[in-house]
């Protein structure tokens, strides 16, 4: 199914976000100027200098979408690594410089892969068992999606590859946070991305939160842990 499409959100899976983060985000969305109006010079020096006054707001909404007892783990800036296909292993050209990833990928390791701000993915008990499902990442305002789209290429890449570990290529959502403006792209396989334009902190991309949780979120069973010592 298509992950990116307009429908009405079950309210009985509707996260409730708490009002302290509501009104941060009114307040985050305020500062940004409209980009389809010409910008007053004070909102533009209100709006917020660099994207790290972005993190803790988007790390709080997606831990809120995204938790833990839904099978859901939200990664701050992990790395990505390149999967290499199962031609590529039985070469062994990169034997000095492979390993397994955390999607169970064959990778090789390069200190220049790209490492973006947050990566949504179903967690596993094993460490190489996770599912990527959405990659985001944020730039400040007054930045361009052009400015930005070799970034967003390579993760695409990534995310339509196919390697060893069966789990790349299922449908994925690449977002770029750009201010008041968001893109998301939906990925599916090889395909051409389909992509469309939201307000950030808007109803929309919310729903394509919303959409995502739907479709891969399952209730987690509970654990005791840490284990208590032995008397």
């Amino acid at each position: 199914m298509a992950l990116i499409e307009h429908q009405h959100i079950r309210a009985d899976l509707k996260p409730l976000l708490p009002e302290w983060l509501a009104n941060r985000l009114r307040t985050l969305a305020k500062s940004l100027p409209n980009p389809n109006e010409a910008a007053d010079p004070e909102d533009v020096e209100k709006a917020p200098r660099y994207e790290a006054s972005t993190y803790g707001p988007m790390n709080a909404s997606l831990t809120l979408f995204f938790p833990t007892e839904l099978s859901f783990m939200v990664k701050p800036q992990p790395r990505i690594r390149k999967p290499l296909t199962p031609a590529q292993v039985a070469s062994g050209k990169h034997a000095r410089n492979v390993s397994t990833d955390s999607y169970n990928n064959i990778v090789h390791i390069n200190d220049k892969d790209p490492i973006p701000d947050f990566i949504v993915c179903r967690g596993g008990a094993g460490l190489h068992d996770d599912t990527p499902l959405m990659i985001v990442e944020v730039k400040r305002h007054g930045e361009t999606f052009a400015d930005h789209e070799e970034q967003v290429a390579k993760y695409t890449a990534w995310a339509q590859r196919e390697g060893t570990g069966g789990r790349m290529g299922s449908n994925q959502i690449v977002m770029l946070v750009v201010g008041s403006e968001t893109r998301c792209l939906s990925i599916a396989g090889e395909e051409e991305p389909a992509s469309i334009t939201v307000d950030t902190w808007g109803w929309d991309m919310f729903e394509i939160w919303q959409q995502l949780r739907q479709a891969s979120g399952a209730q987690a069973a509970s654990a005791a842990y840490p284990p208590r010592p032995a008397l």
